[in-house]
């Protein structure tokens, strides 16, 4: 047997392993999957997601889906803990911002995601991406596409009460901002609305952009905030906050915002807050 046989032996062989463990690993998904759309919701992890001030807003039809949706999460996700000993309550509180934010849409949209990292306390960045070039940026969380990381003492305090900004709403719009395989501040649309979405957006955001970098009358653009200048994909993270945080203030000041987010989130969130 020659060297070229050898070589073509041995592709046939490898090419026969890599589809053979493909099927096998979808196959194992896919079971994995049916499993827990049978399964019973854990009292515990109910015990956890009742005090979430979303969850009380929703009808029995979407509660059902959404804790299969968590234990869906769960299942596949990994978390780690750094300095910190990871809790259901930190687990299972994370998974219900994530699974609620995708209660109504039809596809998984967090293939990309690998592992969640939950730190004890907010992390010091130095002089992310130009923006507040002389000192160091206090972050609540970090995305890079694979990974998550939530600074959990900010993270609980927003769990539990509805406020101008939440840590893991945030993060896990930089998620889906990134189904994409970018983060740039345009998440996966249906094609007739990418481009009413996109307009939108980034009309908005160059409104902002220039309104601090010239140092005009902020007026309303003060419900968004300076860090959403920093750039689209922070744009859409911090508009998705307040979508979700504060509603009725987005829409009011924002209604065209509201309009936008409304149709990728599809929960119509002005009518719970």
């Amino acid at each position: 047997m020659n060297i070229l046989e050898l070589f073509l032996l041995f592709l046939l062989f490898f090419t026969t392993y890599y589809v053979y463990y493909i099927l096998k690993e979808k196959y194992e998904t896919k079971k994995s999957i049916e499993e827990l759309k049978h399964k019973e919701f854990p009292t515990d992890y109910l015990k956890i997601i009742e005090h979430i001030p979303h969850y009380k807003l929703l009808n029995d039809e979407d509660k059902k889906h959404l804790h299969y949706l968590i234990l869906r999460f769960l299942h596949f996700k990994k978390f780690s803990g750094v300095e910190v000993s990871v809790t259901d309550e930190m687990r299972v509180s994370i998974a219900f911002y994530a699974c609620f934010m995708t209660l109504h849409m039809k596809d998984e949209y967090y293939d990309r995601l690998n592992e969640v990292v939950i730190y004890p306390h907010h992390l010091v960045v130095d002089n992310i991406r130009h923006f507040n070039q002389h000192s160091n940026l206090i972050l609540e969380g970090i995305n890079t596409g694979s990974t998550i990381v939530i600074a959990w003492n900010d993270a609980k305090r927003q769990i539990y009460h509805l406020s101008h900004s939440n840590v893991i709403v945030h993060e896990f719009a930089h998620e889906l901002d990134f189904a994409d395989g970018l983060f740039d501040g345009m998440p996966l649309l249906e094609n007739a609305k990418y481009h009413s979405f996109a307009a939108v957006m980034f009309r908005r955001f160059e409104l902002l952009n220039s309104t601090y970098q010239q140092g005009r009358y902020i007026g309303k653009y003060k419900l968004i905030g300076e860090y959403a200048s920093l750039n689209e994909a922070e744009f859409f993270a911090v508009v998705s906050e307040l979508y979700f945080e504060r509603a009725k203030h987005l829409q009011n000041k924002f209604p065209d915002i509201y309009n936008a987010l409304n149709s990728f989130y599809k929960l119509d969130m002005a009518e719970y807050n």
